[in-house]
């Protein structure tokens, strides 16, 4: 890059009137015309034989990475202490997001306010226009450094659904007996005593009906506890050789343990809540104008994360300074119609803000904060 630009204040020093080698006595003193050079915006059509080319103008791509901690209090945590004696289970899910990075890189388009028309004066001179595409000098009029990015996961959406599980044996349903039924059989005639002796009393039938209904909250979170409970002393009795259990190796011993103490955090999420960390990347760009030195980039809070720039939260903003280096160069002169223009591109040193709070720093070439200068023609003259 240091190279192009070097190569771009040679090719000006060069060409300028002032700095041109004086003409053998007898000469023609004027300049050479080979091409006519307009503005597309003064003109009103292209002609044919004539080709277009744009200055370029600087897009600056914001990335950002912002990593959200989500806790998701367990369906159980109210029954945590009466159960399980823990006393600070916390009852209500909260999440927090912070930018974990930032990074910002430069891309070249197409300046639509730069487009001009070329018109060759002279039908055998061609003109490298790959030389002055690759210096920088210009760019196709639909050149462009890519599609803008402006895709994140997670802001103002879903960030996910955090799961819990619950693999008890006992089931979501109980049984409920309805109230009894009671009945008497007769008693049939040829069960009589012959002799008249006194029959037992006949015995009553008892029907019962039994319906199925939903376990409580609370009846659920003691079938998990005595579960966890369960598990806890299993897995105390395996590892001591309590339990006369046969392992080919040890590693089946470790993935039996392991194993139970998987199912183990799963049952004591259930009381004490899960955290989990999901992170996105979000894409801004960024194109400077002239007449201010701060833009909006997005909006971030701790609870939404990023928004939009219409969105709530703090204003992320990206702040340039002009070092004005080439403030003694000439501009060119709006009708010099015989020279191609090109831009000799400003420095300029970029910080990303939140508030006070710096987030970035860096130092960036920006093409349409520079001056736009003449360049003869016969420079890229085939």
């Amino acid at each position: 890059m240091k190279q192009i630009y070097l190569t771009i204040l040679a090719l000006a020093l060069t060409v300028q009137p002032g700095f041109a080698q004086k003409k053998k006595k007898g000469e023609d003193n004027e300049p050479r015309r080979l091409a006519k050079v307009v503005s597309l915006h003064s003109v009103p059509q292209v002609d044919s034989g004539c080709f277009m080319y744009a200055l370029p103008r600087t897009v600056f791509r914001v990335k950002m990475v912002v990593v959200r901690e989500q806790f998701t209090a367990g369906p159980y945590a109210a029954y945590a202490n009466k159960y399980l004696g823990i006393t600070d289970a916390k009852v209500s899910s909260l999440s927090q997001s912070k930018i974990s990075n930032i990074s910002v890189v430069s891309l070249s388009e197409a300046d639509p306010k730069q487009l001009y028309m070329v018109q060759p004066l002279e039908s055998n001179v061609y003109f490298d226009f790959l030389r002055m595409g690759q210096e920088g000098l210009m760019l196709s009029p639909a050149g462009y450094a890519g599609a803008s990015m402006d895709a994140h996961m997670g802001a103002g959406g879903e960030w996910g659904h955090v799961a819990f599980y619950n693999m008890g044996i006992d089931g979501t349903m109980k049984e409920q007996k309805a109230a009894k039924k009671v009945t008497v059989q007769p008693v049939p005639a040829d069960t009589i005593d012959i002799d008249g002796a006194e029959m037992d009393e006949p015995q009553p039938v008892v029907e019962q009906k039994v319906t199925l209904s939903a376990k409580t909250q609370d009846e659920r979170a003691q079938e998990a506890a005595r579960f966890l409970s369960q598990l806890r002393k299993r897995r105390f009795e395996l590892a001591t050789g309590e339990i006369d259990a046969v392992f080919n190796s040890n590693e089946g011993l470790k993935v039996a343990l392991e194993e139970i103490r998987s199912i183990e955090q799963q049952y004591m999420a259930l009381f004490v809540g899960k955290t989990t960390h999901q992170t996105s990347t979000c894409y801004f760009d960024i194109i400077p104008s002239g007449v201010m030195n701060m833009y909006p980039v997005c909006k971030f809070s701790e609870d939404g994360g990023i928004q939009h720039a219409d969105g709530s939260g703090r204003n992320i903003m990206l702040e340039l300074h002009v070092e004005d280096k080439y403030t003694g160069v000439k501009s060119a002169a709006a009708r010099d119609d015989f020279m191609f223009k090109y831009r000799i591109p400003e420095v300029a040193n970029m910080r990303i803000l939140d508030g006070k709070d710096e987030l970035y720093r860096g130092r960036f070439y920006v093409y349409q904060f520079g001056k736009v200068v003449s360049l003869s023609a016969e420079v890229f003259a085939k």
